[in-house]
């Protein structure tokens, strides 16, 4: 409400734009008055003084034409002060919003603005609908640079004139520019100015006037961003310059291994095109098609791959919108950029790669194409069903046109795009990788092992005579492929050990191979006899290993056992556990053996002999068996006394009951009633004075007597469980002499005994089936029968180890050593014993001699 003081000072015609409470000051202004300010549309600023309750009412005015308003900007707010201080002082601020809507309805040349620099013009700016804040604009050719400064932080942002494409005066100061523009990482559509300065605001104007607009170089478009980009050609390793690039999205690329930035403007336009501009240069650098072009994007990395001409663009969104504005146009609908980064090896589509660098690109279910970063160039698609793709761990084979590629990739997600197939149901494919993850199939000739790649490209050829091992390197597990050692004579192809990664099903395919083509050329040369004797050894191997093979097995448990547990009560429990089901598993093999495999022997060598027309009296191996019986019994009754010492302390691993419990209930009973016994030597010795001090001194020592006992009790269970594990010491000790003494007394003279039924059985088959070794037949089953029980030797004994049979059978067969050093023993104790007796006492004529 305008006081009427106020407007009894109005002229004709005049009438308040702006009025508020406070704003002045003067000298003598009353204290508790109400004081009105109120700016007309003449120019005059009228202020009003109440005076309140002791002071005098006043009203004064000047006319801002004269004494000017002086305006000054800070953010959205504005300060108004004016020029002189009489007959009062202005000194109030508004927001931008009224000042703009004061700012028409009061003379020009009522206001007086600071001098800015030259260049720069001071704007109240608004856009996305925020409130008008202080910034400077400067003026250059080609663009407009808004300067915004808020504290200590100065923040530019470039507006390309070309990027206005339309623009307006809304009000005598203000102007609505329409276009795109990247303000703050932001796409902006429309920026309001209002520039109060005439002159300035003209300057403005006539910039605008004049300017190019973008739509004339590319047409109607829809949405642009700036971006950075690299891209396959000779042309991209022109440098191009562009500010706004900073807070652009990346695409990357090589040329001819030469790696190059390049700077421009994406633009979306109607109908699915996307043009690449140079806007300093003013020029379309590319045009593509959502239609027409190859389009794959990366969820995770926000990485676009543009395919246009069989030339690759590669885009990394970085900025918020941008990163929207892609998901949403093509995102969504186009093929897959596989969110991962892998190393290509092999021969793919008749090139050969070590550990190049490639990204996959899914087109569809059936179509997949590379993208090789260290030159940008892309492979043909791949559609797949002509080839086979297989997975195994997080490598990915590809098999096509006889060629084998392979691409490891950080982890397994890459094969949710191809759905592969596992390596156990691929049909007559041999596979394998070097040390190196070279892939190649394995191809097993007359000659040798050829490990190739392709037709053309052969990693190694390994000669059948000049490979001298081939043995498991690590324990395979459940793998598929497993690490193996391939060892070559010296001078040979591939000479030295090399490792590769076998199937474990062909391991002893290839062994069995290696050994037979290796050997054949030499059985016409052998004698029939060597043969046989070759044949018998090998079986002899078979049949030791299968009735010795698990007692060194067990042996070498309790050495690692003794040797990786330094706890002795921890090591006796793992022992008695470890040797009891090792002996009861042992003893039901003796059984089975010495049942079953001459059963099998003589099967055999009906297989082997027979085709001759001869036969063997089966008697020979009811004998053998009956022989391994008698070595059964014997190891078995060894085995007895073993499993003897370890019943005598099988309570240790039977839960005891929890003697906290009975401690406690002890300790309570005790300690009650020594608390009842003080209490009646007390009473008795307050009544007679004295007399029953000794009876308080007793309840008095029982109660520390108990206090005792419940510390003995824990002793005695501590005591208790010492003694248990004492106990257990001495009879894991007793049962690993009674092993020990097995193992270096009674083994020897057992394999013996087995190599000796062994020998006597086949010596006596020899003279049976003599005539028959002119059979080329039979010397060809001799032969194969050898070569099969050879590759049984070269495997390891499970999957859990890579201890090959052979190193348990040559250690079986060490142990007939034992015997003769027993043996040994014995002659040299007999012969000192002889030697001391000789040089005894002599008779008195033999000492004068």
């Amino acid at each position: 409400m305008i006081p009427q003081k106020i407007r009894d000072c109005y002229n004709s015609g005049e009438t308040d734009v702006y009025n508020r409470q406070k704003g002045f000051d003067y000298s003598g202004m009353s204290q508790l008055g109400t004081h009105t300010l109120v700016i007309t549309n003449y120019g005059r600023v009228i202020a009003y003084d109440t005076g309140g309750i002791f002071g005098t009412e006043r009203v004064m005015h000047f006319d801002a034409k004269s004494t000017k308003l002086l305006i000054s900007f800070s953010g959205s707010t504005v300060y108004v002060k004016s020029s002189a201080t009489y007959p009062f002082k202005l000194d109030f601020t508004l927001n931008s919003w009224d000042f703009i809507d004061l700012f028409p309805n009061i003379p020009y040349e009522c206001f007086d603005f600071p001098s800015d620099a030259k260049e720069l013009i001071s704007t109240l700016i608004s856009y996305q609908g925020q409130s008008k804040t202080h910034m400077s604009l400067k003026l250059a050719a080609k663009f407009i640079e808004i300067i915004h400064q808020d504290d200590f932080v100065t923040n530019t942002f470039t507006v390309p004139l070309h990027r206005i494409e339309t623009w307006e005066a809304s009000g005598a100061h203000s102007l609505t520019l329409k276009g795109h523009f990247d303000i703050q990482n932001e796409s902006i559509s429309s920026i309001q100015l209002f520039i109060p300065q005439k002159e300035k605001l003209q300057s403005v104007k006539t910039l605008l006037q004049d300017a190019p607009r973008l739509s004339q170089l590319v047409g109607p478009f829809k949405s642009i961003y700036p971006i950075t980009y690299r891209f396959g050609g000779s042309d991209s390793k022109v440098e191009l310059s562009n500010k706004a690039a900073t807070a652009a999205a990346i695409i990357l690329g090589v040329v001819n291994s030469f790696m190059s930035n390049k700077t421009a403007s994406l633009v979306y336009h109607d109908h699915g095109v996307v043009s690449f501009l140079d806007e300093d240069n003013w020029k379309v650098l590319h045009q593509f098609s959502l239609q027409n072009d190859e389009w794959y994007y990366d969820k995770k990395e926000n990485r676009t791959i543009i395919v246009h001409n069989n030339k690759a663009f590669v885009v990394n969104m970085q900025r918020p919108d941008a990163i929207a504005f892609a998901k949403a146009t093509w995102g969504s609908s186009c093929g897959v950029c596989v969110p991962q980064t892998g190393y290509l090896y092999g021969v793919y589509q008749q090139n050969r790669y070590t550990k190049d660098e490639v990204s996959m690109l899914v087109q569809s279910s059936n179509q997949i194409r590379l993208l090789h970063w260290k030159e940008l160039q892309l492979s043909a698609p791949l559609f797949l069903q002509s080839c086979d793709i297989v997975g195994y761990q997080h490598r990915m084979f590809i098999f096509e046109d006889s060629s084998i590629s392979m691409i490891t990739w950080p982890d397994k997600k890459w094969a949710a795009y191809v759905n592969p197939k596992t390596p156990n149901n691929l049909d007559d494919v041999s596979f394998g990788i070097t040390s190196m993850e070279h892939p190649f199939f394995i191809e097993q000739t007359m000659r040798g092992i050829q490990l190739r790649q392709s037709p053309d490209t052969v990693l190694h050829d390994f000669e059948y005579h000049a490979i001298s091992d081939i043995s498991i390197a690590e324990p395979e597990g459940d793998s598929f492929l497993v690490p193996c050692n391939i060892s070559a004579r010296e001078g040979a192809n591939g000479s030295g050990t090399n490792r590769f990664m076998l199937p474990a099903a062909e391991v002893h395919k290839i062994i069995y191979a290696t050994y037979y083509h290796a050997k054949a050329p030499l059985i016409e040369r052998t004698e029939a006899k060597q043969i046989y004797l070759s044949w018998t050894r090998q079986v002899n191997d078979f049949a030791l290993f299968h009735l010795f093979g698990q007692l060194l097995a067990i042996q070498a448990g309790i050495r690692e056992i003794h040797d990786n547990v330094s706890d002795r009560d921890q090591r006796n429990h793992r022992l008695i556990n470890f040797m009891y089901y090792a002996i009861q598993n042992q003893k039901r093999r003796l059984d089975q053996v010495s049942i079953y495999l001459p059963a099998m022997l003589d099967r055999n060598v009906k297989d082997i002999f027979e085709p001759s027309g001869n036969k063997h009296d089966e008697e020979l191996f009811r004998q053998l068996q009956r022989g391994f019986m008698n070595v059964s019994v014997q190891i078995k009754s060894a085995l007895n006394e073993v499993e003897s010492a370890l019943s005598a302390v099988s309570s240790t691993i039977i839960p005891k009951g929890d003697m906290d419990e009975i401690i406690a209930d002890r300790a309570k009973r005790g300690y009650t009633q020594a608390a009842a016994t003080t209490g009646v030597g007390l009473a008795i010795a307050l009544s007679t004075g004295g007399l029953a001090i000794p009876f308080l001194l007793g309840g008095a020592f029982l109660g520390f007597n108990t206090a005792q006992t419940s510390k003995e009790a824990k002793r005695l269970e501590q005591m208790k469980t010492e003694m248990e594990n004492h106990r257990l010491d001495f009879y894991m000790t007793k049962a690993l002499d009674t092993f020990d003494h097995l193992m270096l007394t009674l083994l020897p003279y057992y394999v013996a005994e087995v190599n000796r039924h062994m020998v006597n059985c086949f010596e006596r088959l020899a003279g049976e089936y003599r005539a028959a070794w002119k059979s080329p037949v039979v010397i060809e089953n001799m032969f194969r029968e050898i070569t099969q029980l050879y590759t049984y030797k070269q495997l390891p004994i499970d999957a859990t180890v890579v201890l090959r049979k052979k190193e348990l059978m040559d250690t079986v067969q060490k142990a007939v050593y034992l015997s003769e050093q027993h043996i040994q023993f014995f002659q040299q104790e007999v012969n000192v014993h002889v030697l001391q007796q000789t040089e005894g006492p002599r008779l008195r004529n033999e000492r004068s001699v």
